[in-house]
């Protein structure tokens, strides 16, 4: 496919691609697990917005089944994006430690500024993928239907996080361990998961929400 991605999107990925690099570089001098963990989640999170601009170009040259294989892609790898939000919880091995006591630490604040960005780039990288996906989707399919389309995403990858998070599957399992993952999924659903789901879902769609006002209408 010709023209695949535009200047703006070569630029992005550039930032992207050196982010990444400087996460790694760190990790190598410092040791610390954190900064891999932020190269690694932010490589993912870089994925559906690959797949969604692939989808978006064989829907426009009319290549149907293409297009449909892409979806499907993007909408595996797309809860790697909100999953960064998680990383969060990483923020002890960074030195905080403690609520009650403020960390006089550099290098601590440092990470916690590097891992925000980090997080920050992941979300920007996955709320762009579902424009891309959704977006001509009010014009061709109305309003209700790309809202619908909107919350069974977010609900989809709320429930996904869990599955990554607690239960520390990913999406290769998909495809290479589909009876354990399911299996799993059974057993270990309970009220939690219900209500962490919906609670990432509605984190996806709100953050959407403002990204689609404040980018506007093409």
């Amino acid at each position: 496919m010709k023209n695949l991605f535009n200047k703006r999107s070569v630029k992005l990925g550039i930032i992207y691609l050196l982010f990444m690099f400087t996460s790694l570089i760190i990790y190598f001098a410092s040791g610390n697990f954190t900064y891999r963990w932020i190269a690694v989640n932010l490589f993912l999170s870089c994925l559906p917005f690959v797949f969604a601009t692939l989808a978006q170009k064989a829907k426009q040259q009319k290549n149907k089944i293409l297009h449909i294989i892409f979806i499907f892609i993007w909408l595996a790898f797309f809860p790697n994006a909100p999953y960064m939000i998680t990383d969060f919880i990483h923020t002890s091995y960074l030195g905080f430690n403690s609520y009650f006591v403020v960390v006089r630490d550099a290098f601590a604040w440092f990470g916690l500024v590097y891992m925000t960005l980090g997080i920050m780039l992941g979300i920007l990288a996955g709320v762009s993928s579902l424009d891309i996906v959704v977006r001509p989707m009010f014009k061709t399919k109305g309003h209700s239907m790309a809202t619908i389309t909107v919350a069974v995403v977010s609900i989809m990858s709320g429930y996904a996080i869990y599955i990554g998070r607690f239960l520390r599957f990913n999406s290769w399992d998909l495809l290479t361990n589909p009876i354990n993952l399911v299996q799993t999924l059974v057993q270990e659903f309970e009220l939690f998961t219900v209500l962490f789901s919906l609670l990432f879902a509605a984190c996806i769609a709100f953050i959407y929400l403002i990204f689609y006002i404040l980018k506007g209408r093409e």
